[in-house]
């Protein structure tokens, strides 16, 4: 039996189109963690922007909200327990060609100081986590959907 899955494409000639095969959709909840003048990223080690650094976050598991895996996610990748409150901030949409198309919750979260986190990383999607001041970051180095916070916090003028 197959199964089919619906997603929105503007570009589509009906609003529900259904997928092709070999087509996929992922939902991922992410965090832009601030603390003191500086932002907390991790570094790809898979996928094709892998090398970059970007949000921490991924996948929501079956059954889990979106803040229960941002929670998650932050603990694996960082080793942060957080206890501030993430306040949604964006919700973005990546093709990274004609079968994925990404779709990814950002909330921010600020905390009043710089906290220890995992230097080598989860084991899995992540080489390790570290802050950077703004100034510290280059363009290059980035995955799209923090350049994509940093413009939606007009804070990309700050990077090298």
């Amino acid at each position: 039996m197959k199964t089919w899955f619906f997603r929105m494409d503007k570009s589509a000639k009906r609003p529900n189109e259904v997928m092709r095969e070999g087509q996929r959709q992922r939902l991922g909840s992410y965090a832009f963690i601030t603390a003191e003048g500086h932002v907390l990223l991790s570094l790809l080690n898979r996928g094709p922007n892998r090398g970059k650094w970007t949000l921490i976050g991924g996948g929501i598991e079956f059954g889990e909200s979106p803040m229960e895996a941002l929670l998650r996610e932050v603990k694996e990748e960082a080793g942060i327990e957080l206890q501030a409150e993430p306040v949604l901030l964006d919700v973005f949409e990546h093709r990274y060609d004609d079968q994925l198309q990404f779709f990814g919750i950002i909330h921010r979260i600020d905390l009043p100081v710089r906290v220890p986190c995992k230097a080598d990383g989860d084991g899995s999607s992540s080489d390790g986590t570290r802050w950077f001041k703004l100034s510290e970051l280059e363009h290059d180095e980035l995955n799209p959907s923090v350049l994509k916070v940093l413009k939606l916090l007009k804070l990309g003028e700050e990077i090298g």
